[in-house]
């Protein structure tokens, strides 16, 4: 794993990872629903201890269940205490 994926806590799965650091954006942001990514999904992915497809899956993933909405780096947060489950506890998307 990338050293910088473990900023985000090597014990948790990938959607934890990827959840826990929405929430922390949007909470720099003022706790606004609205993310707009500002680097690369490739270095997001690099941040998250992950590859790009595999980012790419569970964003894909996240919509389906309804946690967020996603249209190119733009992201709409529409379940925050779904987001927080994942971000404390679980390791996959099923």
């Amino acid at each position: 794993m990338p050293l910088q994926g473990l900023l985000f806590g090597a014990e948790k799965g990938v959607p934890g990872r990827l959840a826990a650091h929405l929430l922390s954006l949007s909470r720099k942001d003022s706790g606004s629903d609205e993310i707009v990514l500002e680097m690369p999904k490739g270095q997001l992915a690099s941040l998250l201890g992950t590859i790009p497809e595999t980012l790419s899956r569970i964003l894909a993933r996240m919509p389906k269940r309804g946690l967020l909405r996603s249209e190119s780096m733009r992201i709409n947060i529409l379940d925050r205490s779904g987001l927080a489950r994942i971000a404390e506890r679980e390791n996959r998307l099923t």
